[in-house]
């Protein structure tokens, strides 16, 4: 059975090229925050930003489908509202790169925010090197979010970048932070390689099942977290397979059944899985 958190194959990177990056790619001039993960990076934002229960957070997401991930919602639901629209209540506004895709309104959304005067947070928890305009995501907003655990062989890390950010004790641990930094640094050389493999994974995922539609086709400007298949058994699909092969991405929206791009799966892993959908897809 493959199983496909990054950290558990993590055996495999040892044959991965290594290219050296600057530790300070993601942040340069801007703060920087390491945390346990992306969601405590959240917390740390809702609770800086002292929202209340009639504050608005304004979520974009890619796809533009009525779904959005609940590590997201539920927890600015800890604060405030959430809606799909910009009201006059809105005090923040929160883009998601679903699937490593960039948001493709995100330069509009940018400026919508620097016009209103409130933050623009990009949530790049599904990709780091996926870039629009020749720009990386997390490079135009006012803040990014990555879940490094996501990204890297690593079992946990998140990571908040951004403008005067404090290490507030509620949430920011001292001693979580060092770690998840030490992990950052050791496997950050492996980073464009693992991206590259993601690419790789997905035209040789895709290309396997050429009658079928997937809902984005992948391009050299962005390293996809997902091949996302559109099947009308989706649903019996995700109740057959919990637990088996891989851990699929369910996002549940009507039709979509999401193969993760493992880019530390070995070429015989990656056959197996693909051998496995065949009988099922």
């Amino acid at each position: 059975m493959i199983n496909i958190l990054l950290y558990r194959h993590r055996k495999n990177i040892s044959s991965f090229a290594k290219e050296s990056i600057p530790p300070n790619f993601l942040w340069e001039n801007k703060d920087h925050l390491f945390f346990y993960n992306g969601t405590t990076a959240i917390h740390y934002l809702a609770s800086n930003y002292n929202l209340k229960r009639n504050d608005e957070v304004c979520i974009f997401t890619s796809s533009n489908k009525n779904y959005v991930t609940t590590c997201v919602s539920a927890t600015f639901f800890n604060y405030c509202k959430i809606s799909r629209v910009v009201t006059n209540n809105t005090k923040m506004l929160y883009v998601i790169h679903e699937f490593g895709l960039v948001h493709p309104q995100i330069v509009k959304i940018v400026k919508l925010g620097r016009k209103l005067g409130i933050p623009v947070i990009e949530d790049c928890a599904h990709t780091v090197l996926s870039s629009i305009n020749n720009k990386l995501v997390g490079t135009l907003g006012d803040y990014a979010l990555y879940s490094l655990s996501k990204q890297l062989p690593i079992e946990k890390g998140g990571l908040l970048v951004g403008e005067n950010l404090k290490r507030d004790k509620t949430f920011y641990d001292n001693n979580t932070a060092k770690f998840v930094e030490k992990q950052y640094y050791a496997f950050l050389p492996y980073l464009k390689c693992l991206s590259e493999k993601r690419k790789e994974s997905f035209h040789t995922i895709r290309n396997s099942f050429k009658d079928l539609t997937v809902a984005f086709e992948c391009d050299d400007t962005w390293a996809p977290y997902f091949v996302i298949f559109k099947h009308e058994r989706y649903k019996e699909l995700y109740q057959t397979l919990e637990g088996k092969i891989a851990e699929w991405g369910k996002t549940y929206v009507k039709n979509w059944f999401c193969v993760p791009t493992q880019p530390l799966m070995t070429a015989d892993e990656r056959k197996l899985l693909i051998d496995f959908l065949k009988t099922k897809l």
